[in-house]
């Protein structure tokens, strides 16, 4: 009899393990589709053109998908070293502002202006922010060349290039230099 008694208990316990496995199958399976569908619409964002001069007439578009639609965005302009500019409602360089529209995308036309003026030739990074400000959505590089010296900020006197004067002069930057939309006094060796 005790031998009746342990296989009585032994198949439902079987069992119970079984629709344990099945159900932790279909939970993995479940949450690996849903990662699935979050990873096809991961906010990004792109700036064009991504090497821009900086002059105060330069407009650059910015282009953005995977948002919630509807949501309201904060989009932050960053240098190298740290310092943020909202480019938002608030500052009103961007026209029109951010806000995703019914499929998660928007373009937005942002003019440099004033900002020439703070500004110097160097990697910049555009930053999508949610409404709030809480949480970065999205990232990307672009940079501004400077073969005018338009820049007031700048370790080099403003104005064009002038190597005879200013031999350590570190323009143009590495990603300035040889673009033929930018047109740099030669540099010499």
């Amino acid at each position: 009899m005790v031998r009746s008694s342990k296989h009585r208990f032994l198949v439902p316990v079987l069992g119970l393990l079984i629709v344990g496995i099945i159900f932790s199958g279909v939970v993995v399976g479940v949450n690996f589709a849903q990662a699935e569908s979050e990873r096809s619409s991961v906010p990004s964002v792109t700036v064009y053109p991504a090497v821009a001069e900086l002059h105060a007439k330069t407009a650059l578009v910015l282009l953005g998908s995977g948002f919630e639609p509807g949501e309201e965005l904060t989009l932050l302009m960053g240098d190298t070293l740290g310092v943020l500019m909202d480019l938002g409602a608030s500052a009103g360089f961007l026209d029109p502002p951010a806000v995703a529209d019914e499929s998660g995308n928007f373009v937005s036309k942002f003019q440099v202006g004033r900002i020439e003026r703070i500004s110097a030739e160097q990697a910049w990074g555009i930053i999508v922010m949610d409404g709030a400000a809480s949480e970065v959505l999205a990232t990307a590089p672009m940079a501004f060349c400077d073969p005018q010296g338009r820049a007031r900020r700048a370790p080099y006197p403003r104005g064009a290039p002038d190597y005879e004067k200013n031999p350590d002069d570190p323009r143009p930057a590495p990603y300035c230099q040889g673009r033929p939309e930018f047109e740099y006094p030669e540099k010499p060796e």
